[in-house]
């Protein structure tokens, strides 16, 4: 059984797609998932920190419940959401627990040493830890000497991926409407180069929130396009894959899916240079400055002006993507719940 949070976001399409393919698996979450098997529970949806807390009362009404009940229901259980983490001994007392941590550094409850005394006992609690990058698993490794680590990571729905869209002049970001993003450093690069790159447009995809607003009146540029969320991934893929190029200027990241997707468009990508992208991909990308608009720009100018270095680019990323099928990492991580 896997535990999730309570909104479709990068760690819940994690948990869709592993158990979309494995059929043994049942996810808790919130009314209205996409998730096919599951224990769905009320949640309110405006209020994230109401949202949470009342994720969080119901996860541990069920957490009792599966410890009462006559007959185990579930083998294994694996949270994915951090604020469950300390259901972690309360399960281990029937069950074996597994937590898949969605990304260490840059995030509050591993920077702050009063959160992070917090959620380590959870995770100390659980049978196996789950690393979602090769950097946060050797950070698990020296946190957790002698505990059982995997790293598995995010993948991609290669059969999306048919390289039929017809390429347009058009900058595309994919993700989270947030700082963490980063999407502030690529919005200031664009309008920067508008008259160095005449023809392109910028293509925001993520749902539309405050900060977005925020974002459209400091930045008016009518060759910015808010596209706002995209649920269908045929749609995501048909749109990446007629980009010229792809953006992703996080600030600190888990390891995300539009990574892959991206890769799996053969279109070039321009990433941040953090270590979650860092740890996976090399020459396949373009790496420039985290929270530098100025070598962004630089960069979206480079690859734009060298249409032959950008089909190299993305030829190459496509190549890489196909080591990160679903199919593959669902088979890998049956394997090893079995093992456990």
């Amino acid at each position: 059984m896997g535990m999730s949070a309570p909104q479709e976001g990068g760690s819940e399409r994690h948990v869709y797609e592993l158990a979309s393919r494995i059929k043994e698996s049942t996810v808790f979450t919130q009314r209205g998932s996409i998730c096919q098997r599951t224990v769905q529970v009320p949640v309110p949806t405006r209020n994230i920190l109401l949202r949470n807390l009342c994720f969080l009362f119901w996860a541990v009404l069920y957490a009792l419940f599966l410890l009462i009940t006559l007959r185990k229901k579930y083998t294994t259980i694996h949270i994915h959401e951090n604020l469950l983490y300390v259901l972690a001994p309360l399960l281990r007392m029937r069950y074996t627990v597994v937590i898949t941590i969605h990304g260490m550094t840059g995030f509050l409850f591993h920077d702050s040493k009063l959160l992070w005394l917090f959620f380590k006992q959870g995770l100390r609690a659980a049978d196996a830890l789950i690393a979602v990058n090769p950097v946060d698993e050797r950070v698990l490794h020296h946190e957790f000497p002698g505990k059982k680590i995997k790293y598995f990571p995010n993948g991609v729905d290669l059969d999306a991926y048919k390289g039929r869209a017809h390429v347009e002049k058009k900058i595309v970001f994919i993700g989270r409407i947030h700082e963490q993003k980063g999407i502030v450093y690529l919005l200031e690069a664009f309008t920067s180069l508008e008259a160095q790159i005449p023809g392109f447009k910028l293509e925001i995809i993520g749902k539309l929130n405050d900060y977005a607003i925020e974002l459209q009146r400091k930045y008016p540029s009518q060759r910015i396009l808010w596209r706002g969320f995209i649920a269908n991934r045929d749609a995501i893929a048909r749109t990446l894959e007629s980009a010229y190029c792809i953006v992703l200027p996080s600030l600190w990241e888990g390891l995300p899916l539009t990574l892959f997707e991206s890769l799996a468009s053969g279109r070039p990508i321009i990433v941040s240079k953090i270590d979650a992208f860092s740890s996976v991909v090399k020459n396949e990308v373009i790496f420039f400055k985290s929270k530098n608009s100025s070598d962004l720009g630089k960069k979206l100018l480079e690859i734009v002006r060298d249409k032959k270095r950008a089909a190299r680019i993305g030829a190459a990323g496509k190549k890489t993507a196909g080591r990160y099928d679903w199919n593959r990492i669902a088979q890998e991580y049956s394997a090893f719940m079995q093992s456990l």
